[in-house]
């Protein structure tokens, strides 16, 4: 008997040894977002997969899945709990049968725009007698960006389509020098520099370039986010609202813009500052993403993108403006020399 004890604690032992070693042996855990680009307030899904890839049975796993602090869960509220740092955590128990893989959902929203992180979870298992848990940490980043919300500011769909009707009616007025229609006779109130010289010689008589009508409508819409004020957050994230909106209604108005921004952002679009000249719905996402990813620091004073814009366009071209204020130097603008300027200024939408 006491033989029989002796065998049986040896065993328990070695059992409970090998359940301390073993218990998160063969468990795998991996999270994924269904979507990774959505609107403010949208419901998606954080789909868990959790599974034991060995032959045994697993009665207790314990499971803290690591979710950003401004997360709303439509379900299963009694399980989200903050840790002694404040951090949101999904809690909950399962049980896997042998090679069992677990698939849950969780239905979830972000209501302010940016960049956010899912980074895995910490598991817990139990060992044989119960007396013991085992922890493993299993890290898995992935991000959600939340797009800025269209701007509320009253007047800026007004303004900025009677921005757009002001230059689609300036583009039948002004000629343009790149497009030539043919030639009529010089009458003598023509430039000297619009003679065809080449044309002349072959009618024998001086005659001049008769230029087209400029081509479709374009804008360039310029982002500053340099701000000095002390309420700089709210008024950044006016000017991301403002150039959602602006944007949009280029979309709509079918006018091409291309993009120049100081605004700093994060990771996949590092190189978002310029974007050429486009529209449709792939040009106007790829603004999209950069505005949800962006922070509130600038990468250079506004006065070096205005200087690149110019450097990248014509100096005659019209242009949007958005800034947190208007009390920059004015000076960057007048150097510019834009064909035509609209400021819209996130201080005076926001009144």
């Amino acid at each position: 008997m006491i033989i029989f004890l002796i065998v049986l604690i040896i065993i328990v032992i070695f059992v409970e040894n090998w359940s301390i070693k073993n218990s998160l042996t063969g468990i795998n855990f991996d999270y994924n977002p269904s979507k990774i680009l959505v609107e403010p307030d949208e419901k998606f899904n954080i789909i868990t997969y959790v599974t034991n890839r060995s032959r045994r049975f697993i009665p207790f796993l314990y499971m803290e899945e690591l979710l950003p602090d401004d997360i709303e869960v439509m379900e299963v509220k009694e399980n989200i709990h903050r840790d002694n740092f404040g951090n949101k955590r999904h809690l909950s128990t399962v049980y896997l049968m042998p090679k069992q893989k677990l698939i849950r959902k969780i239905n979830v929203s972000f209501s302010k725009r940016g960049r956010y992180i899912l980074r895995g979870a910490n598991l817990s298992g139990g060992d044989f007698l119960g007396i013991k848990e085992i922890r493993q940490d299993f890290f898995c980043l992935k991000e959600v960006v939340v797009y800025p919300k269209e701007s509320h500011a009253k007047d800026v769909q007004k303004t900025v389509g009677g921005f757009l009707g002001d230059i689609s009616v300036r583009r039948f007025i002004m000629e343009d020098p790149m497009l030539i229609s043919g030639f009529k006779d010089y009458t003598g109130r023509e430039p000297m520099k619009s003679i065809s010289w080449a044309q002349s010689a072959k009618v024998n008589r001086l005659m001049v370039k008769q230029f087209d009508f400029t081509t479709d409508p374009s804008v360039s819409i310029l982002l500053n986010v340099e701000c000095k004020y002390n309420d700089k957050e709210c008024l950044i994230e006016g000017c991301f609202s403002l150039t959602r909106t602006v944007c949009r209604i280029m979309e709509e108005g079918r006018v091409k813009y291309d993009f120049f921004t100081n605004a700093t952002t994060s990771n996949a679009i590092s190189n978002w500052s310029y974007i050429s000249e486009g529209l449709g719905r792939k040009h106007f996402f790829t603004i999209l993403e950069g505005l949800g990813r962006a922070y509130y620091g600038y990468t250079e004073p506004f006065s070096e993108t205005v200087d690149k814009s110019i450097k990248k366009i014509s100096s005659k071209r019209s242009t949007i403006i958005i800034t947190p204020h208007k009390d920059f130097n004015e000076k960057d603008i007048l150097y510019a020399n834009y064909m035509d300027v609209l400021i819209i200024s996130a201080e005076e939408s926001i009144k």
